[in-house]
Parts: C-alpha cells; sequence; structure tokens
C-alpha cells in the first residue's frame, strides 16, 4: 500500500532534542544511525496503523475526515452535560418529536405505576403470613395513592412520582429522591423530596466535609461510591440570582436512578443524545418547507415586460411601498415587502405576459423523510416509529406482535432498574418504619434475622401486560396452572391484579348469586353453593355427586 502525504509528514515530524543535538556535535555517525533507526521506527509504526486489520480501524486518506474521541464517561459528562441537558429539555418542550419520545417511555415504563404486594411468610413454618400482609397491602396502598402523604410538596402521588421519574432520564439522564421523615398520625411518616439535576450545586469540585471529588453536585469516593449531594432544597438556582447555600445530604438519604453505560460513570445522560441532533435537522427541514410553501401557496402572478414600473398593490395585493422607506427596508436596509394572498407584482412594458404562481412544495419527500426521521429518532431513544409518531397504520399483525415484544425486551429492564434503584429502597425502608412505629402486626419481627426478611418478602407488581390476543394468553395461563408453571399470585401480578382480592371477590360472587338464585356460568358443573353453610376448607371432602362423576347439576336432578 503506497504512503499518504500525512503518513510522510508524521513520520518525518521528528525534532532533535538536547541529546541529539550533542551527539551531532561529538559523534555525528552516532546521531545519524539514531535518527535512521527512529525514523524507521516511525514509517513502521504508520505501516500498521495504515494495514490495520479491522477496516473500522484504517488510517488513510479515506478517512482523515473520520475525527474520534476518547475520554472516561465523566469526563464527557463534565463537559458536554449542560448543553445535553438544555437541548434535551428544548426539544421537549418545543418539538413534538421529543414530546411524544418522552410521554411514550413514561407510558410504557410507568403507566398506571409500579406497586408491590405483600408476600411475607413464617420463616420456620412457610405458612403466609395474612393478617401482616392485608395490612400491610391496605396501608401502603393509602399511602402510595395520598400526596399528603408521600410526597414532601403534596402535589404528587407515588406513581406520579415514578412517572416524573422515567420522565427525567429522558430528559436528563438520570432522577434524584431525598429521603424525609414526618410523623404522621394517619400512616407512616416517610416522604420523598423530588430534586432535579439543576438543583444541584454545579459550582463544587469537592465535598467540603470529606474531600471527596464531586461532579455536577454528586460526591463519590476514590473507588466510585456515592457518599453525598449537594442540593439547593429551598431555592432553585434556575429561579432567582443569589440563592441560598446549597444542603449536604448523605447517599443513605439519597435515591439516584441512573442507567449506567460504561465503568466508573457517576451520572446519566439524556437518553435523546444520540437522536437530538436528528430531531434538530427534522425540526428545521420542516419549518423550512412550511415557510417555502406557505411562500409558494400564497396564490398571486407577476406582469413582466420589458420595463419596470415597480411593484404595486390588488386587492389585499402586495403591502409595502417602495417610496416608503420605513416599510420598505428592514433595520439593516434591505428592501422587504408583505406579501398577501391575491397579490399582483406589475412589471409591465410593452409587452406584457402574466407568470402565475405555481407552488410545488412540499413535495413528495416530505412524509418519507419525516418517518425516516422519526423512526430513527426512536431506535435511538430505545423505542419504536408506532410509540413515537402514534401512527399505527400500515402495520401487520406479526409486526405489531414483534414491535410489543421488542418493546417489552426494553421496557422490562427499565422498569427493574426503577425497582431496584428507586421504588424497593422506598418500599423496603416503608415497610420497616411501619413495623416500628407499631402499624403493622409483627409480633415476631424481632425473633430473627432470617424472621425479618420473611416480613420484608413482597411482588413487584407492574402495570397489566398489554396482550394481542386476550384468548390465547388466558389459554397459555391455564397451562401454565395445569402444569405448575406459574402461579395465580404471578398471573394476577401480571395483570396488575391483586390475587387475593380477586379469590375474595370471586367467593363474594358466588355467595351472592346463590342467594338470589342466580347461576353463575363458570360454576356449571359444580355443587351448588349454599350461603348458609359456611366455605368448604382443604379438609372438607367434596360433594358426593361431583365425587361420583356427575358434571351438571341437571343431570344429578334427573337421576335423583
Amino acid at each position: 500500500m503506497g504512503m499518504t502525504l500525512n503518513t510522510i509528514e508524521r513520520a518525518h515530524r521528528h525534532r532533535p532534542g538536547r541529546l541529539e543535538g550533542m551527539l551531532r556535535t561529538i559523534a555525528p555517525t552516532w546521531a545519524a544511525r539514531r535518527a535512521q533507526a527512529r525514523l524507521s521506527l516511525d514509517l513502521a509504526e504508520s505501516r500498521r496503523v495504515a494495514l490495520a486489520v479491522y477496516e473500522a480501524a484504517e488510517k488513510h486518506r479515506t478517512t482523515d475526515d473520520w475525527s474520534t474521541k476518547s475520554f472516561a464517561a465523566d469526563a464527557i459528562t463534565r463537559s458536554d452535560y449542560p448543553t445535553l441537558l438544555a437541548r434535551a429539555s428544548a426539544s421537549i418542550r418545543d418539538d413534538w418529536a421529543g414530546k411524544s419520545l418522552w410521554m411514550g417511555f413514561i407510558r410504557h415504563v410507568v403507566g398506571t405505576g409500579i406497586t408491590f404486594r405483600s408476600a411475607a411468610r413464617n420463616a420456620v413454618t412457610k405458612a403466609p403470613l395474612d393478617a401482616f400482609n392485608e395490612v400491610r397491602d391496605e396501608l401502603w396502598e393509602e399511602w402510595a395513592s395520598t400526596p399528603a402523604l408521600c410526597d414532601v410538596e403534596g402535589d404528587l402521588s407515588f406513581t406520579d412520582m415514578q412517572s416524573l421519574a422515567a420522565g427525567e432520564i429522558v430528559r436528563a439522564g438520570q432522577a434524584f429522591w431525598v429521603l424525609d421523615y414526618e410523623p404522621s398520625a394517619e400512616n407512616v411518616g416517610l416522604r420523598i423530596q423530588i430534586v432535579e439535576p439543576e438543583q444541584l450545586d454545579w459550582s463544587l469540585s469537592q465535598d467540603p466535609e470529606t474531600g471527596d471529588p464531586m461532579l455536577y453536585g454528586v460526591a463519590r469516593n476514590r473507588r466510585g461510591r456515592r457518599t453525598a449531594i449537594h442540593v439547593y432544597i429551598e431555592d432553585h438556582p434556575l429561579d432567582r440570582w443569589g440563592t441560598s447555600g446549597s444542603m449536604r445530604i448523605p447517599a443513605e438519604r439519597v435515591l439516584h436512578y441512573f442507567r449506567k453505560e460504561r465503568p466508573r460513570q457517576g451520572l446519566g445522560t439524556t437518553r435523546l443524545a444520540a437522536c437530538l441532533r436528528t430531531m434538530w435537522h427534522r425540526k428545521m427541514w420542516e419549518e423550512y418547507t412550511l415557510l417555502r410553501a406557505r411562500f409558494e401557496a400564497i396564490g398571486g402572478a407577476a406582469l413582466t415586460g420589458p420595463q419596470s414600473s415597480g411593484p404595486f398593490p390588488l386587492g389585499p395585493g402586495l403591502t409595502g411601498d417602495p417610496a416608503d422607506t420605513t416599510q420598505a427596508t428592514d433595520a439593516e436596509g434591505n428592501a422587504q415587502y408583505t406579501m398577501e394572498p391575491g397579490f399582483l407584482w406589475d412589471f409591465r412594458g410593452s409587452d406584457t405576459e402574466v407568470a402565475f404562481h405555481d407552488p410545488k412544495t412540499p413535495g413528495g419527500q416530505h412524509v418519507p423523510y419525516s418517518r425516516q426521521n422519526i423512526s430513527n429518532a426512536a431506535a435511538g431513544a430505545g423505542l419504536d416509529y408506532p410509540v413515537a409518531s402514534r401512527d399505527f397504520s400500515g402495520n401487520t399483525y406479526y409486526g405489531q406482535r414483534q414491535g410489543v415484544y421488542e418493546l417489552h425486551t426494553e421496557v422490562g429492564p427499565e422498569q427493574q432498574r426503577m425497582v431496584a434503584q428507586m421504588l424497593r429502597p422506598v418500599y423496603l425502608l416503608w415497610t420497616r418504619l411501619g413495623i416500628l412505629e407499631g402499624r403493622l402486626p409483627a409480633e415476631l419481627w424481632h425473633a430473627s434475622p432470617a424472621q425479618q426478611r420473611a416480613y420484608l418478602a413482597h411482588d413487584v407488581q407492574p402495570q397489566e401486560c398489554f396482550v394481542l390476543d386476550p384468548a390465547k394468553q388466558a389459554a397459555a395461563d391455564k397451562l401454565d396452572l395445569e402444569y405448575l408453571l406459574s402461579t395465580r399470585q404471578e398471573i394476577a401480578n401480571r395483570r396488575g391484579k391483586n390475587h387475593r382480592q380477586i379469590i375474595r371477590q370471586a367467593a363474594d360472587e358466588r355467595e351472592l348469586a346463590a342467594r338470589e338464585g342466580v347461576p353463575v356460568p363458570e360454576d356449571v358443573g359444580r355443587a351448588p353453593v349454599d350461603p348458609r353453610e359456611p366455605r368448604l376448607t382443604k379438609d372438607q371432602p367434596l360433594d358426593p355427586d361431583l365425587a361420583e362423576g356427575a358434571t351438571d347439576p341437571v343431570e344429578r336432578a334427573i337421576g335423583a
């Protein structure tokens, strides 16, 4: 492979230092051999680079414009984070595509909310602690759904907080919750203070208390573990000048939610980072296309000839008198006119021709370009085109099914990350405080560490998982139950419901139907329920007729 000019220049870029200068004076032959050896090494290195095994690593004239930068994760954040944050915020605020990606992420990650169901059991007998579980679920539901109980500011429910945190992942790449405690007569006194990244003290380079290095308000020790944050709680730095000093909050009271993409990364970055430029280009292209379309679609004409007599308005026409310099020129002295529908520009001379406007914008590329641009932006943000555009046309059943699967595999890990970094710590701390306050009946709490872990057991319950074919999903769930591959509790959690409430409600409905003499379809073939009799337990025998094989109450009556 021939050597390029850049390669040769790099090879001859050696400048003799002080040692080479001395050698040239006292031992010129030795100095010449050293220079020749150094030049050979440089040329060999240049050939090695040019003959890279990976095509992506080749460096020659066709890749000279392929510039790359290599920095540590936090070094990139240190220089680019304010710009990325400002541009992502502007995109979500002003661009419909950015807003749609922001809402789509919240809609699919959080939706109607992620909650927990108590699953405590006795650590020795493994029997479910029903009394504890029921009280825990009831109190948790009250706390999580009442803004005055869970939010320091008293505005958001626990689900609203989750939505805000998911939205911050799109906008800022991270979200912060500060845990607070305020005794309450109604429920557990745990409170959550939401903090956005702009509230952190960006001016500090190290923690004044511990000396740990800080980056945009977050202090981490030499091993990379977060030790504290410095935040403006009372005043927002962007609201007013001269805010009071920031407050140091230890890491034990801070929940930091972000996606770690590289080792030693201490802060998150917006999920729109890879597609902000793409969305900006689309937005500018649409604005300029619309501007040109408006100009072309005004609906005017021009009278032309060898001599020009200047423009004049016709009807609403062309406004702006050339003789009036205040209307005909801008601040820089450039001629300007305001065209309105029905204008006529007069350039008449001896031979007059009329040329009407023929609008050609937007052309046939508008829809394909916009669709592809939005599709690329959605892919870069971890979503798909239908979610970003809300356009579900032109897709087959199998395409929609694949889209649902891909979206689930993207949303599932994000839900797990939110649960691990934010939601589960809140739920476990709330449970411990509830037990210590005496609100939860945990008589065996101090029996052993194993029993404490048993009291803290729980199930995660996200929003109901949507399926394209409910009948097929129900048949699959039935098979899973028959072959012991799943449980009613697991299926109910997947559907966003409480299995204990489902079973109790079904029993209540059967009793009500029996009292009113109304047959329940799912009970056809089963023994009739007498509301005066207590419910069967696992130690009581089944109805004798059912044991003998009769499957229908009418058949049993005829046989009798």
